[in-house]
C-alpha cells in the first residue's frame, strides 16, 4: 500500500506504516510538499544571490574546488541511428568517436538502439579531456563484462555511476578490477610521468583499449580503493549540495518542480544515493571513490542525474504504486537501459577505446582512422574550442562520402540563442518559472539564424574545402539527433499538447538546445 498522503513510499501493510510514520513524516509533511511553497528570497524579500552577485564570481567560487561534470546535463541520445542513416539492414563495420564524451550515457543509448539484426563489429573510441571522467568511464565498463551475474553488474554499474556511497557488494565489483591495473603498474617503472601507455584487456569477442600517461595509470588504483564513510566525508559532500551560498539557485530549481518531486530531489541531495525513495540506505556503507579524492567531493553542485535522461521517458516509467517517487522511476529506467546494454556488449563485438586527451589533439591521434559519427557534445560552443576549430579540426576525421555517405559530425550548441536573446531573469520567482517553460515554445530557428550569421557558419562551409578534402557541409535536415530535441513537439491535437507540456514543464531540459550536423563534401 502506498502512502495517501504523498504516493512516495510503499509500505507492506497498515502495521509497518504506523512503524515507519515517525521517519517518513518529516518527508510526507515538509513545507517542500506544499503546493503554497515559495523560494528563501521571496519570503525574505530580497534579491536572489545568483541575480545580486556578479555571476563570474559565483563560478569561481565553485570552480575553486577542482570539480569534474560527471553527470550528463543533456538529454542521452543515440547517435548511430543506422534506420535513419545507412539502414537497418547495414552490416559493415562502424567506428564511433565520442570526441568529449562526459559520462557513457550516449554510449549506452547508442547500444542498446542499435538494431538486433547487426552484426558488424562496433569500435567506440571515448575520449574526454577529463581524466576523472575518463577513469570512471573505464571502471563502469570493465565492470559490465567483470561481474558474472548481469543483475549485480547492472546495480554496481548503476551505484558506481550515480551514488555517493556503495554496497559491499558494488565494492566488491571494484576489487575485481584492481589486478587489472596493478599488471599495468609493473610496465610502467622505466617510463616518465607525461609518456603515454597503452594497454588492451580481451573480454570475451570484445576488447577494451586504454592509453593514458604514465601519472595517470599511477593514480588508477585510487579510484576503486574502498574506504568507509566518515562524518567529515559526508560533510564534504554537503558542503557542496548543501552549500548555504547556493540556496538561491537550489530553490529556483525546485520552484519549477512538482510538490513531491521536490521533496525527491531534496533527499537526493541530503543523502546521494539513486534508490526508490522508501528503499533502506543502510547497506550503503562504502565510499564511492571516484566521486571522492581524499576527503574532497569532486562533483560540481548543478549535477543531478536527472538532467542526462529524457524527462518524459523518466515520468512514463513504472515505479508501481510509488507514483510520485521521481528518483524510482529514474532508478527504475536506468536498471532496465543498463541491463540492455550489458547483456549487448557481452554478446559482441564490441572493441572499447579510452583516451584523456584534449580535441584538438585527435587528428593527430587518429591519423589512420576514419569514423562514421562523431559527437561532440557542446565543444562548438565559443568558450571552448568554437565551431570552426571543432568542424575544421574533426571533419576531416569522418569517412570520405564514396566510403559513406551517411558519415556525420554531430555538433551542439547549448548557448547560442541565450548569447544572441540576451536572456535575462527577473526575480519575481513565477517569472522565472515562465521563463523556464517559454523555452519549450520559443520559436528559436530565427534566434539561431543571427548565431550562425554573427559566427560566419555559411563562410565556414565555403572555406573548408582549403583544409579538408572535398570540405564540410552542413545536412539540411538532421538524420542522428533532431535539431531542437528539448521543444514541444507542437502536435495539432490541443490535448495532446497539454499533455506533453504538463510532463516537460518541470524538468531541467533545456528548450534552446541545438543540435548541427555536418558532413564531408560531394568532391571528397
Amino acid at each position: 500500500m502506498a502512502c495517501s498522503g504523498c504516493r512516495l513510499v510503499v509500505f507492506c501493510d497498515r502495521e509497518c506504516q504506523v512503524a515507519s510514520w515517525p521517519n517518513h513524516k518529516k518527508h510526507c509533511k515538509s513545507p517542500l510538499i506544499k503546493p503554497s511553497w515559495l523560494p528563501a528570497w521571496t519570503s525574505q524579500n530580497r534579491r536572489p544571490r545568483f541575480m545580486s552577485e556578479a555571476p563570474q564570481a559565483v563560478q569561481t567560487e565553485q570552480r575553486e574546488k577542482g570539480k569534474s561534470h560527471f553527470f550528463g546535463n543533456t538529454i542521452a541520445q543515440d547517435v548511430i541511428k543506422l534506420a535513419t542513416n545507412e539502414g537497418e539492414d547495414y552490416d559493415k563495420d562502424l567506428n564511433i568517436l565520442f570526441a568529449a564524451s562526459g559520462d557513457l550515457r550516449h554510449v549506452v543509448q547508442s547500444v542498446i538502439d542499435l538494431p538486433e539484426s547487426y552484426t558488424g563489429k562496433v569500435s567506440l573510441y571515448i575520449n574526454d579531456k577529463d581524466f576523472a571522467v575518463v577513469a570512471r568511464n573505464i571502471i563502469i565498463t570493465l565492470i559490465a563484462y567483470k561481474v558474472p551475474d548481469e543483475a549485480i553488474a547492472v546495480e554496481c554499474i548503476l551505484h558506481i555511476w550515480y551514488s555517493a556511497f556503495l554496497t559491499p557488494e558494488a565494492a566488491s565489483a571494484m576489487r575485481l578490477l584492481s589486478p587489472l591495473f596493478a599488471g599495468v603498474l609493473d610496465r610502467l617503472k622505466v617510463q616518465g610521468p607525461e609518456d603515454l601507455l597503452s594497454t588492451e584487456w580481451t573480454l570475451g569477442s570484445s576488447t577494451c583499449e586504454v592509453v593514458l600517461r604514465k601519472r595517470q595509470w599511477q593514480v588508477m588504483p585510487l579510484f576503486t580503493s574502498i574506504t568507509s564513510p566518515t562524518e567529515d566525508l559526508r560533510k564534504a559532500r554537503t558542503d557542496t549540495t548543501l552549500a548555504p551560498t547556493l540556496l538561491d539557485d537550489r530553490h529556483r530549481r525546485m520552484f519549477v518542480l512538482r510538490p513531491t518531486d521536490r521533496v525527491c530531489w531534496d533527499r537526493f541531495r541530503q543523502d546521494g544515493i539513486l534508490l526508490p525513495f522508501g528503499h533502506s540506505r543502510e547497506e550503503f556503507e562504502i565510499v564511492n571513490p571516484t566521486l571522492f579524492v581524499g576527503s574532497r567531493w569532486l562533483l560540481h553542485d548543478e549535477d543531478d542525474p536527472l538532467n542526462g535522461w529524457d524527462w518524459g521517458e523518466i515520468m512514463r516509467t513504472d515505479s508501481g504504486p510509488a507514483t510520485n517517487d521521481l528518483y524510482g522511476k529514474l532508478y527504475f529506467l536506468l536498471s532496465e537501459k543498463l541491463a540492455r546494454f550489458v547483456r549487448r556488449i557481452r554478446s559482441g563485438p564490441f572493441h572499447f577505446h579510452f583516451h584523456s586527451r584534449d580535441a584538438a589533439i585527435l587528428p593527430k591521434v587518429f591519423t589512420n582512422i576514419r569514423f562514421a559519427r562523431i559527437e561532440t557534445s557542446n565543444i562548438v560552443d565559443e568558450y571552448y574550442l568554437g565551431t570552426r576549430s571543432t568542424v575544421w579540426l574533426l571533419g576531416g576525421l569522418l569517412e570520405e562520402v564514396a566510403q559513406n555517405p551517411h558519415a556525420t559530425l554531430v555538433t551542439l550548441y547549448m548557448n547560442a540563442i541565450d548569447a544572441v536573446a540576451g536572456i535575462k531573469s527577473e526575480d519575481d520567482p513565477e517569472w522565472i518559472r515562465f521563463q523556464t517553460q517559454a523555452e519549450h515554445f520559443k520559436k528559436s530557428e530565427k534566434w539561431f539564424d543571427l548565431y550562425k550569421k554573427a559566427i560566419q557558419m555559411s563562410e565556414l562551409e565555403r572555406i573548408s574545402t582549403k583544409v579538408i578534402p572535398g570540405g564540410v557541409v552542413i545536412k539540411e535536415v538532421n538524420t542522428v539527433v533532431e535539431k531542437w530535441p528539448g521543444k514541444l513537439k507542437l502536435s495539432a491535437d490541443k490535448v495532446e499538447v497539454q499533455k506533453e507540456f504538463d510532463v516537460i514543464k518541470h524538468s531541467n531540459q533545456r528548450g534552446v538546445v541545438r543540435y548541427v550536423e555536418w558532413k564531408r563534401g560531394s568532391k571528397c
